[in-house]
């Protein structure tokens, strides 16, 4: 059972989080409410992730010294320019996103299909216009925004047309070593998300959309998205990105 999207958390009573969740009644999985910020919480573990633009962690991730030399701001493009506008189609908890708007000087659009991950969001952006005491995350917040909606509808109906548009779809865990451990956040997205079945069909999609290039970020094992060949690749220990230049 799949219920409503949560609309506006900042306005919702916990009561109310808790009635309109968008997990599975029967699942080990909740959403609560507490100090204005809106937890995803596994009640067998007693954990819990949130999405949290203002942390210390979040912080020192867009501070980092040398983050313009990191595989996903080459694989963007910004050692080029900084002047992008970007789609971040598939924003998750929206970490890649922050990277994003530290660094360009226009705009991200975030999008997000499921509620649940919505709703995280949704929550941390209204958390991060409120730190008024950082000036760099309010300059952040003006170049965030965030859509409910699938990224193939969206794709497919906008006349708009962005820089860079990023894919970052879930993939599947078959293959990967038993003994490799998957983060928390991973686990409860695959856990209560699954994953993105459908990704194939985002990239000539988003190859119609993008101004400069399209960025696809996949294992380092995962095939490439509709088995079509990148202009060039960024490769990690775990993760690659995959670069498809606009000619």
């Amino acid at each position: 059972m799949t219920f409503q999207v949560l609309c506006y958390i900042k306005r919702m009573k916990k009561q109310d989080i808790i009635k309109n969740n968008t997990i599975n009644n029967e699942s080990d999985f909740n959403l609560k409410l507490e100090d204005e910020t809106l937890y995803l919480v596994k009640e067998s573990e007693n954990s819990s992730i949130c999405v949290d633009f203002t942390s210390s962690k979040a912080l020192k991730r867009i501070n980092e010294p040398g983050i313009l030399k990191q595989d996903i701001c080459k694989a963007i493009g910004f050692n080029k320019s900084k002047d992008l506008t970007i789609l971040d189609a598939t924003a998750g908890l929206g970490r890649d996103s922050l990277i994003f708007a530290s660094i360009t000087t226009k705009s991200v659009t975030m999008l997000e299909r499921n509620p649940t991950s919505f709703a995280l969001l949704e929550n941390g952006l209204v958390r991060l216009v409120k730190a008024d005491d950082n000036s760099q995350l309010q300059e952040i917040s003006k170049k965030l925004s965030l859509n409910n909606i699938d990224a193939a509808e969206f794709l497919a109906s906008t006349t708009d047309k962005f820089d860079v548009i990023y894919l970052d779809p879930m993939f599947s865990q078959e293959g990967q070593k038993k003994s490799a451990k998957v983060k928390k956040e991973m686990a409860f997205f695959h856990q209560t998300v699954g994953n993105d079945e459908d990704s194939d069909k985002l990239i000539d999609l988003a190859l119609n959309k993008a101004n400069k290039r399209v960025v696809v970020k996949r294992h380092i094992k995962a095939p490439y998205l509709n088995d079509k060949k990148p202009s060039l690749e960024f490769k990690g220990k775990t993760n690659r990105f995959d670069v498809y230049i606009i000619n």
